[in-house]
């Protein structure tokens, strides 16, 4: 998200910008759209060269 925040602020309209600051959000998410923070591993995207965006390695003594 290159807004860096969890949702876009409301927009002021520019000075001569006729346009309703609902139709520049809706410009605003075209381009940046909102992404949860918070969502299930399997929706991540993969890493470049890799199937999957997570790896699971275990280390240390297997006894217990």
């Amino acid at each position: 998200m290159n807004n860096g925040r969890t949702g876009h602020v409301e927009p002021v309209p520019e000075e001569g910008d006729e346009r309703e600051p609902a139709a520049i959000l809706a410009e605003i998410l075209k381009t940046d759209p909102y992404i949860p923070r918070l969502k299930p591993l399997t929706q991540d995207e993969p890493v470049d060269g890799l199937k999957a965006a997570w790896t699971v390695k275990l280390h240390g003594p297997k006894e217990r």
